[in-house]
């Protein structure tokens, strides 16, 4: 009997942690990013032709949130106040539908959700999924009326330490 041990198969797998790991630094898969993008492109449209709905609304009212969350991550380029100023015009679209049974959007609103679809789309193709997993668990902490802020950085080990 030799001493020499043999190589063990699994030696140079990667675990399913790092695999898991590798995947998130990753953008959204083009079918995944292009179905999302589907859902607010006609959701959109519906109310651009008078045949929106309150689930549309919260469709849009979802992409304004996805899209300031992940930016926050990432580059911090949209300006906080056209988030704002989208939201109040998507929640007046939805206060005008339910009293009315019209569902429409201004248009201020209209031009602004244009524009931010179209943003979110290249977030959509470009953000690695991590960022996309974290902002939809802030955005369900946000639905079950919790803290939705930011997670704070990981220090890394080589950082001073406290004291």
């Amino acid at each position: 009997m030799s001493n020499r041990r043999t190589p063990s198969s699994r030696r140079h797998q990667p675990s399913a942690h790092a695999k898991l790991a590798r995947t998130l630094l990753l953008p959204m898969p083009r079918q995944k990013a292009e179905e999302l993008a589907l859902q607010y492109h006609a959701a959109f449209q519906a109310l651009r032709m008078g045949r929106g709905s309150a689930h549309g609304v919260a469709v849009l009212l979802q992409l304004i949130v996805l899209a300031g969350f992940v930016d926050e991550a990432r580059k911090h380029e949209l300006r906080a106040e056209v988030l704002v100023a989208t939201e109040r015009g998507i929640n007046a679209a939805l206060e005008h539908g339910k009293t009315r049974g019209e569902w429409v959007l201004d248009p201020q609103t209209d031009e602004l959700v244009a524009a931010l679809i179209g943003w979110h789309n290249d977030q959509l193709r470009a953000a690695p999924l991590a960022v996309f997993a974290e902002a939809l668990e802030r955005l369900e902490r946000m639905r079950d009326g919790r803290s939705y802020d930011r997670p704070p950085a990981h220090r890394s080990a080589t950082g001073s330490r406290p004291g």
